[in-house]
């Protein structure tokens, strides 16, 4: 049982369930494996790791050296995090989460360099046979040319597969006004990020970083027309460039042309499988208009990716009530609340889904952290006085109650349980 509500994301009754056969089955590797990964995904991270540890004394695999390096790159360990993935790929060379989940921390932590190898690595391991093809080619080439200093050696690419762009480095000074025109953007402040772009491109004008935040920033501030113009202009120049076509995608989306938006966010994880904000759009795209299955795809994919994607995980929640499962739906919103404290809209919909769900003290405890950020609010003052009603809490119920209808008196269904309350039907 706690392995089948592991299966589907219920992660409260996968924790319980695997607990309790632990204690029958001490010695089993997949329940204590599974219990592991229940303990990481609510959160408890201390536990995972120690869990995984025992594990790993009874057996070692490359499942569980990349859970452990997943557990400890949470908790920002990321050298020790490192290792553990490496030691993965010494117990399965050709363990692809493996490769994927170094070759991204590598990234994270500016290794670039070995980032680099990761990847040579992981393509060998695609093609067994290369390694020793290419390693008969240097050793021909020692003895044709008496060098000590291998040949690089390239293996053929698939074909129909485009070249991948090389991405410049960017300067110093230019990364320094990119990052001040990002906490513009993420401030809401789109006319200054607007205009730190326009003044790098004027100074840089083939600045691709700048070119790309510019298109983004305008989209945000509801400057389509010039958006599109100008995202046009970078596709044309950078068709195998993933982010030329995931910006498309976003622009498309906000022009309501959702069939060629899924077409052009498709095309982006096509060119770069681990872009991650292309598959939360995607999800979020698929979710508004009904399409529960894809969306539930794309987030979880966008979270094979990054564990920590706080978009991926409220898009997952939203999919995961529209698809009745509350239990998950909860729990990723759980997630997405460790992630992000301050977005009141997401406080308002964990309160409303606990609400819906019965969980009334969780409710209220969700209400209280919406309020706090949208002061007065009819609707969660509403729904937090029948919550307290239901817990037997009258006397606060009716103070809910009442000044929500005071807020807004078209409230029926306050104002229905207030009078019920009053006539001492509460």
């Amino acid at each position: 049982m706690g392995l089948m509500c592991l299966g589907v994301e219920e992660w409260t009754e996968a924790e319980e369930h695997l607990a309790d056969a632990l204690r029958h089955f001490p010695n089993d590797v997949r329940i204590g494996e599974g219990l592991a990964k229940t303990h990481l995904m609510l959160g408890n991270q201390m536990d995972a790791l120690m869990r995984v540890d025992e594990v790993l004394g009874q057996e070692e695999t490359a499942e569980l050296w990349v859970l452990k390096g997943r557990i400890l790159r949470d908790m920002e360990k990321f050298d020790e995090a490192i290792e553990c993935f490496r030691r993965a790929l010494v117990v399965d060379p050709k363990f692809a989460p493996g490769h994927m989940i170094l070759i991204e921390t590598l990234r994270d932590v500016g290794r670039q360099d070995d980032a680099a190898v990761a990847e040579s690595q992981r393509a060998l391991s695609k093609r067994p046979d290369l390694e020793q093809k290419i390693a008969e080619m240097i050793s021909e080439v020692k003895r044709a040319t008496g060098e000590a200093e291998p040949a690089v050696v390239h293996g053929p690419r698939e074909k129909g597969m485009p070249e991948p762009r090389k991405v410049a480095a960017v300067p110093l000074s230019e990364r320094t006004s990119i990052e001040r025109a990002r906490r513009a953007l993420n401030a809401g402040d789109f006319d200054g990020a607007i205009q730190l772009c326009e003044e790098m491109l004027r100074a840089t004008p083939n600045s691709r970083e700048a070119t790309l935040l510019l298109i983004e920033s305008l989209i945000a501030s509801g400057d389509l027309g010039k958006a599109e113009k100008l995202a046009n202009s970078f596709y044309e120049k950078n068709r195998n460039d993933p982010l030329a076509w995931h910006w498309r995608g976003a622009l498309a989306a906000k022009q309501g042309k959702w069939g060629a938006s899924i077409q052009y966010s498709s095309k982006a994880v096509t060119l770069d499988p681990n872009l991650v904000d292309a598959w939360v759009s995607m999800g979020e795209l698929l979710l508004d208009h009904g399409k529960e299955a894809g969306a539930d795809e794309s987030f979880s994919r966008a979270l094979q990716i990054d564990q920590d994607n706080a978009r991926a995980w409220f898009g997952k929640a939203k999919t995961m009530k529209q698809m009745g499962r509350w239990g998950a739906a909860i729990q990723c919103m759980d997630k997405y609340t460790s992630l992000e404290q301050k977005n009141k809209d997401a406080w308002l919909f964990k309160a409303d889904t606990l609400f819906e769900k019965g969980k009334y003290n969780r409710a209220i405890e969700s209400y209280d952290k919406y309020l706090a950020l949208a002061q007065d609010d009819s609707h969660a003052l509403g729904r937090k006085g029948i919550s307290l009603n239901a817990l037997g809490m009258v006397d606060e119920a009716k103070k809910c109650l009442t000044e929500s209808v005071r807020l807004d008196s078209t409230n029926k269904e306050a104002a229905k349980w207030l009078r019920a309350i009053k006539e001492g039907g509460g």
